[in-house]
């Protein structure tokens, strides 16, 4: 698939929902839980399958910018696994890698690199 999604801002505030499950949007590394002051374009391709095992698999690769100007945020990709174990337990492992542009007027010019396991029991 492939989505094209734009945070703007006002008056050099950016959005922000302080009580918003943010992490599922905008990349994993969660670098932009909060919408830079020039606003956010989020650009994504991304695809799922199942591998052996019924280990299901997605990766996801960002390009972000500003939704005004020219900055170039930087990229990321997106890697989740899920392997449901039994019918009350499933496992997921996600990996995710922010790499910053550099360039001048970059809010977020650090590169990031995330991981995480994670367990979901249903009672």
């Amino acid at each position: 698939g492939v989505g094209h999604e734009v945070l703007g801002s006002d008056n050099g505030r950016g959005f922000s929902m302080p009580l918003a499950t943010l992490h599922k949007f905008n990349g994993w590394a969660d670098i932009f839980l909060v919408t830079p002051p020039a606003g956010l374009e989020d650009t994504y391709v991304y695809a799922s399958t199942t591998l052996p095992g019924s280990i299901t698999g997605k990766v996801v690769y960002h390009e972000f910018a500003s939704e005004t100007g020219s900055t170039d945020y930087g990229s990321e990709i997106d890697v989740l696994l899920v392997k449901k174990v039994s019918e009350n337990v499933t496992v997921l492992a996600k990996f995710a890698n922010y790499d910053a542009d550099n360039g001048a007027g970059n809010p977020r010019a650090s590169d990031v690199t995330r991981a995480s396991i994670e367990a979901a029991l249903k009672f």
